[in-house]
C-alpha cells in the first residue's frame, strides 16, 4: 500500500487548502464532511454526529464515532455501518476528534508505510481565541470554555509511533513538535 496519510483538523490555518489536490488516504474530523471527502471521518460530539446522520455521508465513506453516542440517533441503518473509536482505536474515548484520527491514521501508517501529513493543526493557545474553520455554525460551540489548544494525546501519538514520519503542514513549526526527531515541517 504505502501511501500518503492525510490527517486533516479544523483549524483555520487549513481554510485555503483544497483536499481533493491530496494523494492517499485522507481522515477528516467532524464538520469537514460539509466541504470536503474524506475516507475517514472521526466524530466527537453529540450535536455534529445527528448533522452527520441527518447528510448522510456515513453511506459514502468510513465514519468514526465516540464510542458514547452509538445508537443515540435515529437512524439505525447507519450505526450498522460506522465504527466505533474502541474497536479502531482500542479505547473508547480520546479527547478530541483529531487526536483520533492522528492515532488512526498512524496506525495504517505503521501497518502499511506511507508518511503522515497534518494540516489544520494550529496549536492554538489554550487561553487564545477560538481557532476553528466551523466556529459560530449549526451544532459548533461558540461556547467560551471550548476546548483549545493541542492535547497530550496528540503529542503521545509521536512517542508511540517512533518509526512513522510526520510532517506538519503550516506556516511555521510549533515549538510543542520541535522535541520529536519523526516530525518534520512543510508550508
Amino acid at each position: 500500500m504505502n501511501s500518503d496519510h492525510h490527517v486533516i483538523g479544523n483549524g483555520e490555518s487549513r481554510k485555503d487548502l483544497n483536499v481533493d489536490n491530496l494523494h492517499g488516504t485522507k481522515y477528516g474530523c467532524n464538520a469537514i464532511y460539509r466541504d470536503w471527502y474524506t475516507d475517514y471521518l472521526f466524530n466527537k460530539d453529540k450535536p455534529i454526529q445527528h448533522e452527520i446522520l441527518d447528510s448522510y455521508c456515513w453511506q459514502d465513506r468510513k465514519v468514526i464515532i465516540q464510542t458514547r453516542w452509538y445508537g443515540q440517533g435515529h437512524y439505525s441503518e447507519a450505526y450498522n455501518t460506522m465504527s466505533l473509536w474502541k474497536d479502531v482505536l482500542g479505547t473508547n474515548d480520546y479527547t478530541d476528534a483529531g487526536s483520533a484520527a492522528l492515532q488512526y491514521a498512524s496506525m495504517k501508517a505503521k501497518a502499511f508505510g506511507g508518511t503522515v501529513y497534518m494540516y489544520g493543526f494550529d496549536f492554538d493557545k489554550a487561553d487564545g481565541p477560538i481557532n476553528n474553520i466551523y466556529k459560530n455554525t449549526d451544532n459548533y460551540s461558540t461556547r467560551l470554555k471550548q476546548r483549545k489548544g493541542v492535547t497530550s494525546m496528540f503529542l503521545e501519538t509521536f512517542n508511540k509511533f517512533p518509526k512513522v514520519k510526520y510532517v506538519h503542514v503550516n506556516t511555521n513549526m510549533p515549538e510543542l513538535l520541535e522535541q520529536y526527531e519523526n516530525v518534520s515541517w512543510q508550508t
